[in-house]
């Protein structure tokens, strides 16, 4: 069958989206090989999960963010996944998030199908924590450009989200119509019968799960609950991985509330994660 590239910022470890349909395509026949941005370099360099090879590349430390280190970071490892490409020649490659569209002018040269998966709205991230200043609202332009200019060069863009009905609140898919192109849309839900519902138990617990990616969620929690009269107050689980993850476990355990936190998960923590909660927050 066919050898299909996926590019992608993070270190893939894990990156349930990714991996998804990396299992996907395996399972249909396929070759995959994730090349993935190790920017702590804390991660196997390769590794093999259900069929998928995954190779990460190391290019020194790089944070996330919009800064221009980061931008660099981004760039060498553009050039590096470029040459890994035209090394083994995919016959598909699937650029994950807007930090990878900009290779598929090059690899549709070379001969691959090119496909762009739309995660999020990522230069809405260069706006997180201070929205109004002036470099990060130009940084934000910037990106949004870059990733229109990037369109026309994907056979197929793929996205997260869409209206649940004509004239619902839009999602990414309407985002892109909106800049003139068609999506389609797969959404990051469980496999078929994967799931189960949540076991309750006797304590009144809030749970907060996902990517923590600033500290303005867990400080939004402290205000509400510590503004609470002190024997009404939940239990707090918090978990999730992420670039602001230290920070937030750092002031959630100097609030004084009840927790249970931890760090990353995958998806099949996730109904262990949700047993006992009575209200979730989904970041």
């Amino acid at each position: 069958m066919g050898h299909v590239a996926m590019l992608v910022t993070n270190a893939c470890a894990p990156d349930p989206r990714v991996l998804r349909q990396a299992r996907w395509l395996v399972k249909a026949g396929h070759q995959v090989t994730v090349h993935a941005f190790d920017r702590t370099e804390e991660h196997p360099e390769k590794e093999e999960h259900d069929g998928v090879h995954i190779v990460r590349h190391r290019l020194g430390q790089h944070t996330f963010g919009a800064s221009f280190a980061t931008l660099r970071g981004l760039r060498h490892f553009r050039r590096r996944a470029l040459e890994a490409c035209r090394a083994t020649t995919p016959d598909v490659v699937i650029c994950h998030d807007a930090d990878t569209l900009p290779l598929a002018r090059a690899l549709k040269r070379q001969g691959a199908a090119t496909v762009f998966d739309m995660h999020d709205l990522r230069h809405t991230w260069a706006r997180i924590g201070a929205p109004n200043r002036l470099d990060r609202r130009l940084a934000s332009k910037w990106l949004e450009q870059r990733t229109r200019q990037g369109l026309p060069h994907a056979d197929l863009i793929v996205t997260t989200s869409g209206a649940a009905k004509a004239g619902g609140a839009p999602g990414l898919q309407q985002e892109i119509e909106a800049w003139g192109y068609t999506a389609m849309v797969l959404e990051n839900r469980p496999d078929s019968n994967t799931a189960r519902p949540a076991m309750a138990d006797d304590t009144w617990r809030v749970a907060c799960l996902g990517r923590v990616r600033d500290v303005a969620t867990a400080d939004l929690l402290i205000r509400a609950l510590t503004s609470m009269p002190e024997a009404e107050r939940p239990v707090l689980r918090w978990a999730g991985d992420g670039v602001a993850a230290d920070e937030a476990r750092k002031r959630l355990q100097a609030s004084g509330l009840q927790l249970e936190i931890e760090g990353a998960y995958v998806a099949h923590d996730l109904d262990r994660l949700h047993d006992g909660v009575d209200v979730a927050l989904a970041i």
